[in-house]
């Protein structure tokens, strides 16, 4: 593994340089700007003096700044969809109701919803997060039937129970 330098004095070479960064390469490391000025600040400031550019200093070395930023954002996208596949794990055990009314309407958990349409695409995207969280659709997604006298019937156990009748107070109600 490459270790970060220390104080010594390095004598930076177009081909130390190069070397450097191959390594670095090899070893995964996060070689974006941002991340190489504040990890590698003397390799950075070489790389500048030598090539002009962190950039030019990475196509000398045969690296894409493409695949060096999208190998950090696929993992960073890995770990946030394994968070929210956990989080929704633990939501499901603690009681919480995940059909798609339930947790949309709760402040809490709703945000889970709208981050699982980052990672399943579709029209089955919260019965795909489910699963892959592991848990069984059926036991979850619920889809009331209605017929004609469920809704009588829930609308008159809102007018007994003085609930309001509109569409916006139905419509939290049901789902």
């Amino acid at each position: 593994m490459i270790k970060k330098m220390t104080r010594q004095l390095i004598r930076w070479s177009k081909n130390l340089i190069i070397g450097t960064i191959q390594g670095l390469n090899q070893e995964e490391a996060d070689l974006r700007d941002i991340t190489a000025q504040r990890d590698h600040r003397k390799l950075y400031r070489a790389s500048r003096r030598h090539f002009g550019s962190w950039r030019k200093a990475l196509r000398k070395a045969g690296v894409s700044y493409k695949e060096v930023e999208q190998r950090i954002y696929s993992a960073r996208r890995e770990k946030e969809k394994e968070n929210l596949l956990k989080k929704l794990n633990q939501a499901y055990h603690s009681g919480v109701k995940l059909n798609r009314g339930s947790i949309i309407n709760n402040p809490k958990y709703k945000i889970l919803y709208w981050n699982s349409k980052r990672f399943y695409k579709g029209r089955t995207f919260w019965e795909d997060t489910i699963s892959a969280a592991g848990l069984n659709p059926k036991d979850i997604v619920i889809q009331q039937r209605w017929n004609k006298e469920k809704v009588k019937e829930a609308l008159l156990e809102r007018k007994v129970n003085n609930e309001p009748l509109n569409l916006g107070a139905i419509s939290k109600k049901t789902h």
